[in-house]
């Protein structure tokens, strides 16, 4: 009879055990690394989403470094929504628009990029984003959890976290992660003078009504929304909020609504209608396309400058890098 092999398990035993108390050492750390920024003991109100009958209590996993969002040069923090699992996409991002070396905007400081992500269910999933985080230091994970439902809880919560924790910034902007943008472009035609800290920037849509068919994805029930339109509202892959809209629409929320599915007409069309703040159509600077028929357009204004700075969606992330090349290099032909 062989004899068991009680050192190999005993290593193995230890091997998780170590592992474990990383991970908790780790996520201990971040919690009080930025627990002096959020005020948690001063502060009720900092880790709640809050509507008019609803309180979503949630906590910060892990935290960036936030003292890229808090220079002075600092003027946008772009927002990402991910999910765990979604590494490819995030490191694409992290490649092209994201990358300071390919970015001039990034590099010096006028953007910050973070991710913010659910807690993932399994040990195996959450260590993975300890390296992660320890590689780049660009993650929001919090513990609320990961599903489309949840999706305007989520973005609420970024929203908080730009308000407190990046306090010297005036923008922030709503990206997803299947998304290309130039910000060197965006920020070259974007003049000083148009910047409003009071209004959205975005592709408009106007006139759409609710889809009452059940069995589709934005399926809204009369009961939910009894208006046949919606107001105007941002296209959901992208939008810029200034800091002073974005409060008002919190407060808004606050004040009168119930948390609606679909995030991008609550926060954007709904509660910014509520709050009386207007929203500017980036339309042709900002589009979307099918990835497998775009044909590489960008649209040029009349002096043969290439003026879109961002376009949606690539599933694919070699797609995605390979369009943002095309995005931040493209020329315009001579008429």
């Amino acid at each position: 009879m062989s004899t068991p092999n009680y050192a190999g398990s005993l290593r193995s035993i230890g091997e998780l055990l170590v592992t474990a108390g990383t991970i908790y050492l780790y996520i201990t750390w971040r919690i009080f690394y930025c627990a002096e920024v959020f005020h948690d003991n001063e502060d009720p109100t900092a880790n709640r989403v809050i509507f008019k009958n609803t309180t979503i209590k949630y906590k910060y996993i892990a935290l960036p470094n936030i003292s890229a969002c808090n220079t002075a040069e600092n003027q946008i923090v772009a927002l990402v929504p991910s999910t765990p699992q979604r590494f490819a996409q995030r490191q694409a991002v992290r490649e092209s628009w994201a990358s300071p070396t390919l970015s001039k905007s990034i590099a010096d400081g006028l953007v910050a990029v973070f991710f913010i992500v659910g807690a993932p269910k399994t040990a195996w999933r959450m260590s993975k984003l300890v390296k992660e985080q320890q590689s780049y230091g660009d993650l929001i994970v919090t513990d609320i959890e990961e599903s489309y439902e949840n999706l305007v809880f989520k973005v609420n919560a970024a929203m908080r976290f730009f308000l407190t924790c990046c306090y010297r910034t005036g923008f922030m902007m709503k990206i997803d992660d299947d998304v290309i943008i130039s910000f060197d472009r965006m920020l070259e035609h974007w003049i000083e003078a148009e910047r409003d800290k009071n209004k959205i920037y975005c592709q408009v849509w106007s006139g759409i009504s609710p889809d009452r068919d059940p069995t589709r994805k934005w399926h809204i029930p009369y009961e939910l929304y009894q208006e046949e339109k919606y107001p105007n509202y941002c296209d959901g892959p992208i939008y810029l909020i200034g800091r002073s809209a974005l409060c008002e629409i919190l407060s808004s929320a606050e004040r009168c609504y119930e948390p609606f599915p679909l995030e991008d007409v609550f926060y954007t069309g709904i509660l910014a209608s509520e709050a009386d703040i207007p929203r500017i159509d980036w339309r042709l600077k900002i589009y979307s396309v099918d990835e497998n028929s775009w044909d590489r357009k960008i649209v040029c204004d009349d002096h043969r400058n290439p003026i879109t700075f961002a376009i949606s969606s690539f599933k694919s992330t070699k797609n995605l890098v390979a369009a943002f090349q095309t995005l931040s290099s493209f020329e315009c032909a001579e008429s």
